[in-house]
């Protein structure tokens, strides 16, 4: 492919359709799996760049012959951008009639109107739900369109501009002029984007940059370096660079990064370098992008990007995450539909010489009120447009609907962001209590999730609550805003404050929060300041109880099972599967900590769980509204299930102190050695290292860094072998609480002999591996569903005055082949552990 450089743009740029096809192949496969391409999301600032570069350099064209109209302007813009997206309106809205949920399709009808008028993007800014609960946007049909609607409100501009500036050339001041404005717009995005990330990614001040960038190119090359060779090699080193920005964008950038901003320039620099270099003479980049594939890509890449999302959102609202068979489904179906609209719609709207009137009935006009009617109807009909003849189906989705809340819904239930005083003694947040009761149930919105609950544990245990529950705000006496996010941690700590008021009226306190985020983020410091805040409640004579955490599930969709009245095939309860193992461990290490210091501790999992996995059913109804909280009516449904666990109800009636404790008094599992235990391995005051907590149900050993091994040891030293003069064998045992999300280490290190006996434990997979000397050993591990018991025989060769025991609570994690890392994290709970000396 040879390469003249011609100062006009309307020479074919095969390599700018091949630059179009990187970057809606990047869109796209982000889209489909963020960690396929992490910065794909990069193309639509490539898009805005080749935009500019084009457009301008049509208008700068006809400007300069003397035949520019804004008219005829809009004309081509209306032919070349409605048609293909006013024909992906009609088939998404009757996609969404036939698969979407009554307030879903009022959403998805209501944007069809803003995208057809250019403006997705202010409408998906104000109305698109970005809070606490917020549902995934992913599932949102035409959210892409806001790039259309950035592109067509600059071009109501920009062309007038240009033709008001008209044939005076483009001086380098000028070009330094529009160059600063460039720089503002990125500017102007760092400094919003911390504050309001959705108003700088949507909006055209925040992304005008790219398109001016895109021009200033244009005008660069036309006015300034028309006849401009630069030699070969510089345009090979400047195109490499180029390349290398927009992929180390791809690369490097992720959906997390403040962006646009500062991190836009790279990108938009690269696609201008690329588009430079093949104005200038080419290189082997832009002959490798006019690859006849990547320009075919780069011809339907309009229709690529406009059908790619929709064919994605109606899958996901259905099937929720994608496995690969369905992502590479969706590429096909997104790729025929692409083909299609190209030919069938885009290539024929492009050849019409209808006049500007004409166009604009046909291809804006008239369908744009069509859409409107089209709302006004859904609207009245609330959702459920030509569904709403069916009166038994209307009646099950809206009653599915109210029970499916979030537990907020529920007007006992008394959550905030932030506290008032009005909340600290209204009467709703009273329940089964005609005065203020003596309990108090505090915590974040996983306490708020479990008012529900409780609420029909304290009918039938007999007793009466009050419920407080702070929004993303730990239930700590001592600096809870450490543990919130950095925006929540003033509001935090004053609602705290607020709570350590009224403390003095309550003599029994129950705790709920979401102990597995709070651990997972703080670890050990969090575990420290659980403790001190059960340490003071109790010192100042209050009886605390915590409950756990329920199961964290791989991903949820509470309207799930109202979708499946019309689609059957939806398993709804599957797709949340998650095995227990990781809610039991985070559960573990809170009852230990509660125990330790003082506090009963309760959970509710196994109403959640069945054989290992949890699925979020109770009673056959899905009962919860997002990954990590009940809906309102699943914990109600929760508690009426507990109503008949005698032990539950005896557990809240022994700590309320009422009628009902008498009934049945929970017991401890008894774990008893089969070795006769004449050195216990469980004071927590034997041990050094790693911190540990210990009660009269064992010990908890935790890693809470990722930088360092944290291990926890206990030395038998000389005083000891003095008891036991002529033992010449001996045997450890261990039993832990089976691990499932990290791999803990046992060791046994003899001073005689410098041996290291290691054992490196996969609750995972049910087995232990013998490390260093260990193989040697007669050793032997016996898992059950939740423990393994551990025994270690060994000789204890003349001289031996010292056996140091050691416990690394995680020195690997599943799917890690085993291999030793610092940076693992995780904790284990010992449940017995002795030596036993022996005399042959």
């Amino acid at each position: 492919m040879s390469y003249k450089h011609s100062g006009a743009t309307s020479n074919y740029r095969p390599d700018i359709d091949g630059l179009r096809a990187l970057a809606v192949m990047a869109v796209v496969l982000f889209h489909i799996d963020k960690a396929w391409v992490p910065g794909g999301f990069i193309g639509v600032d490539i898009f805005f760049v080749i935009s500019g570069f084009l457009i301008t350099g049509n208008i700068t064209s006809d400007i300069g012959q003397g035949r520019f109209s804004i008219a005829e302007f809009y004309r081509r813009r209306i032919k070349r951008i409605m048609p293909a997206l006013m024909a992906l309106i009609l088939v998404t809205l009757v996609a969404g009639q036939i698969i979407m949920l009554p307030a879903d399709f009022k959403d998805l009808s209501l944007s069809s109107v803003f995208s057809a008028l250019s403006l997705a993007n202010f409408y998906f800014l104000f109305s698109v739900d970005t809070g606490y609960f917020a549902d995934d946007s992913t599932t949102i049909p035409l959210l892409h369109l806001w790039t259309l609607g950035v592109e067509e409100q600059f071009y109501l501009l920009w062309p007038l501009i240009l033709a008001a500036w008209g044939t005076r050339g483009y001086s380098r001041l000028v070009l330094a002029g529009l160059a600063m404005v460039a720089l503002a717009s990125f500017l102007l995005a760092q400094f919003v984007a911390p504050s309001a990330p959705m108003t700088a990614y949507y909006m055209l001040p925040m992304r005008a940059g790219q398109l001016l960038a895109g021009a200033i190119c244009l005008m660069a090359v036309r006015h300034h370096y028309r006849d401009a060779r630069l030699p070969r090699l510089l345009r090979e080193m400047l195109a490499l660079m180029s390349l290398a920005l927009i992929a180390g964008s791809l690369v490097f950038i992720n959906e997390g990064d403040l962006f646009p901003g500062f991190l836009a320039i790279p990108v938009t620099l690269g696609a201008v370098g690329l588009i430079y270099v093949g104005s200038a003479g080419g290189s082997l980049v832009n002959r490798a992008l006019s690859f006849r594939p990547f320009v075919w890509i780069g011809l339907i890449s309009y229709s690529l990007y406009l059908w790619h999302w929709p064919v994605l959102a109606f899958a996901r609202y259905l099937a929720g995450d994608l496995d690969l068979q369905l992502k590479l489904i969706c590429f096909v179906i997104m790729m025929a539909a692409s083909i299609l609209s190209y030919r069938l719609v885009e290539q024929p709207a492009r050849r019409t010489k209808a006049s500007l009137a004409r166009i604009f009935t046909v291809y804006f006009a008239v369908p744009t009120a069509a859409l409107a009617v089209v709302t006004a109807a859904v609207f009245a009909t609330g959702g459920f447009g030509l569904w709403r003849v069916d009166s038994t189906y209307v009646a099950q989705v809206e009653q599915m609907f109210t029970e499916s809340g979030k537990s907020t819904d529920a007007g006992y239930v008394c959550q905030r962001f932030m506290l008032r005083d009005r909340l600290l003694t209204a009467p709703a947040c009273r329940i089964n209590a005609s005065e203020e009761p003596p309990v108090l149930m505090w915590g974040d919105s996983n306490s708020g999730h479990y008012v529900g609950t409780v609420r029909e544990i304290a009918d039938e245990a007999g007793f009466g609550f009050r419920n407080v529950s702070i929004s993303a705000c730990p239930p700590l006496l001592n600096n809870p805003g450490r543990f919130a996010a950095a925006r929540s941690a003033t509001r935090c700590e004053a609602s705290v404050d607020m709570v350590r008021e009224i403390l003095p009226d309550y003599d029994h306190i129950i705790l709920a929060a979401n102990w597995e985020n709070l651990l997972s983020r703080n670890g050990q410091a969090f575990i420290a300041a659980l403790g001190d805040t059960i340490r003071t409640l109790t010192e100042d004579g209050k009886a605390v109880l915590i409950i756990g955490r329920i199961p964290q599930l791989a991903q949820t969709d509470p309207t799930c099972p109202i979708k499946a009245l019309r689609f059957p095939f939806l398993r709804c309860a599957d797709r949340s599967a998650v095995d227990r193992g990781v809610a039991d461990e985070v559960n573990n290490i809170i009852r230990m900590t509660a125990e330790s210091f003082g506090a009963r501790y309760v959970d509710f999992n196994d109403y959640l769980c069945e054989d290992g996995i949890c699925r979020g059913v109770i009673d056959g109804e899905f009962s919860y509204f997002d990954r990590d909280h009940l809906s309102w009516r699943g914990s109600e449904r929760l508690g009426e299930a507990l109503r008949t666990d005698a032990e539950i109800i005896a557990q809240f009636g022994n700590f309320t102190g009422s009628d009902a404790a008498a009934s049945v008094q929970a017991q401890a599992p008894e774990l008893a050695l089969t070795i006769e235990p004449q050195l216990s391995l469980l004071d927590p005051a034997g041990w050094t290292g790693a911190g540990l907590y210990g009660s009269t149900a064992g010990l908890l050993a935790s890693d809470s860094t990722e930088n360092s091994y944290q291990t926890a040891r206990f030395e038998i030293d000389a005083s000891v072998f003095d008891l036991h003069p002529n033992a010449n064998s001996a045997t450890l045992e261990f039993v832990l609480d089976r691990p499932r999300a990290s791999l803990p280490v046992i060791r046994l290190t003899l001073d005689s002999v410098d041996a290291k006996y290691e054992f490196l434990v996969d609750g995972a997979a049910g087995r232990v591996i013998a490390r260093r000397d260990a193989r040697q050993l007669d050793w032997s591990a016996n898992f059950t569903e939740d423990s393994l018991r551990l025994t270690v025989p060994f000789d204890l060769p003349p001289g031996t005055r010292r056996i140091l025991v050691e416990l690394l609570p995680a020195a690997s994690e599943p799917g890690a082949d085993h291999a030793y890392s610092n940076e693992y994290m995780g904790t284990v709970t010992v449940r017995a552990a002795a030596l036993a000396f022996h005399a042959r």
